[in-house]
């Protein structure tokens, strides 16, 4: 995913942080707003799915 996101946004993203989280956590935050919640969706993000929230939202 880190990955994806880089080549898709290369030019637009200084850094990419990923955190591991506990218990199957997983959560994306951009401008210190959260954008995906696998605790809320109850699903991992779908290949995809977060280039897209990023897309919508920040850029």
């Amino acid at each position: 995913m880190a990955v994806e996101i880089l080549d898709m946004f290369e030019n637009k993203i200084r850094s990419l942080t990923l955190t591991p989280g506990l218990n199957g956590v997983f959560e994306i935050t951009l401008n210190e707003r959260q954008i995906f919640s696998k605790k809320d969706t109850g699903e991992f993000p779908e290949p995809g799915a977060i280039s897209r929230l990023i897309e919508e939202r920040a850029l």
